[in-house]
């Protein structure tokens, strides 16, 4: 007689092996039932070293081979989760960056920093109210370098763009197609490169060193930061800014006429700007 040994295994009754029996895993990964890899291992045995193993791109944003990832137009963030798409007409709203709430304008794509138009805001202000921001997003504003730094330094990469008028009622422009600032322990540090405009480039200006002013420090009149050593510029120029040994540049002096290099100035070309806003755009 022949046996016949049949192999029955119901689907119902648990799973009871312990996967974790010969300590599987590799490159410091930990077993529970199964291996639960480190970054930026993947696989059954943490053998895969893949970045994007365990990165999630929102909003059609693509993994980089770092690992970081790479926001469609408009879209930022570690994961792409803020998006201003679709947004072309000024309106006013709320990004939530890291848990911090940033109040912004956005038009056409382009976040807000800062507007001047009349003079109705105060400008001569100290740390704190940089920090935080300023003013009414219908008319002059700061919107604070805190959010400044928290929207550049989220993930994506942004360009600057600085819209004047002139006395004369001419249009002027300049773009730098990078720009961020630092940590407030880094004294919001600047950061900008990749000039092109209609104007001259005062911020990158060659012709002066003492004038230039990527990697300056923010500096406002309770807040020495600047590279002279014998004044505090935006005490003495009634302006915050990221100063050097002051500076050719300052959109935040006093709104008016009369006012030369105390006033809302590109120099040498243009000052007592009757107009002048900064805004920012992922590239």
């Amino acid at each position: 007689m022949k046996h016949i040994i049949i192999h029955y295994h119901d689907k119902n009754i648990p799973d009871t092996t312990d996967e974790c029996n010969s300590d599987p895993c590799h490159n410091d990964g930990t077993c529970v039932d199964r291996c639960q890899c480190s970054y930026p291992y993947s696989g059954v045995n943490c053998d895969t070293d893949d970045p994007c193993g365990s990165v999630l791109c929102n909003k059609g944003g693509s993994c980089q081979s770092d690992g970081s990832c790479q926001c469609t137009t408009y879209c930022f963030g570690t994961e792409c989760d803020d998006c201003i798409i679709g947004i072309q007409s000024p309106v006013s709203t709320s990004l939530y960056i890291n848990s911090v709430q940033c109040n912004v304008l956005i038009e056409d794509g382009w976040i807000l920093l800062m507007r001047r138009m009349d003079g109705s805001v105060d400008f001569y202000r100290g740390w704190s109210d940089y920090k935080v921001g300023f003013g009414d997003l219908a008319t002059e504003f700061w919107i604070g370098n805190e959010c400044i730094h928290l929207l550049t330094n989220n993930g994506s990469s942004f360009m600057i763009r600085f819209d004047m008028i002139s006395l004369d009622g001419d249009w002027l422009w300049v773009e730098y197609s990078y720009f961020s600032i630092g940590a407030p322990s880094d004294k919001y540090r600047l950061s900008i490169r990749g000039y092109n405009g209609t104007v001259g480039d005062r911020i990158l200006y060659s012709g002066d060193s003492r004038a230039y002013l990527d990697d300056m420090m923010f500096t406002t009149p309770d807040e020495d930061n600047d590279s002279t050593p014998s004044l505090n510029c935006a005490e003495q120029y009634f302006g915050s800014w990221w100063h050097n040994e002051c500076s050719l540049v300052m959109l935040t002096g006093y709104h008016g006429t009369g006012y030369d290099s105390k006033g809302i100035k590109w120099k040498p070309a243009e000052v007592d700007l009757p107009f002048a806003d900064m805004k920012i755009k992922v590239v």
